[in-house]
């Protein structure tokens, strides 16, 4: 699997960064407060934006990854 968003067919799909959490502005032309995109960031499906060349954190000691949206 690749830590870098968006290379190879294997790379982290939920990266916990508000510009991929929330809608792009074409889709929600409103602005977001700060707390107003947790039903993006709570949500169990991939993000909606793939910001990609993103570098992403690898697992921790025990080889765990806490991101489990993974293609």
């Amino acid at each position: 699997m690749s830590y870098i968003v968006g290379y190879s067919s294997k790379y982290p799909k939920r990266i916990h960064h508000r510009a991929s959490t929330l809608p792009s502005i074409d889709h929600h032309p409103q602005k977001f407060g700060c707390l107003d995109g947790k039903q993006y960031f709570d949500s169990p499906k991939p993000d909606l934006n793939v910001l990609v060349g993103a570098v992403v954190g690898g697992p921790d000691a025990n080889d765990y990854v806490i991101d489990n949206c993974w293609s």
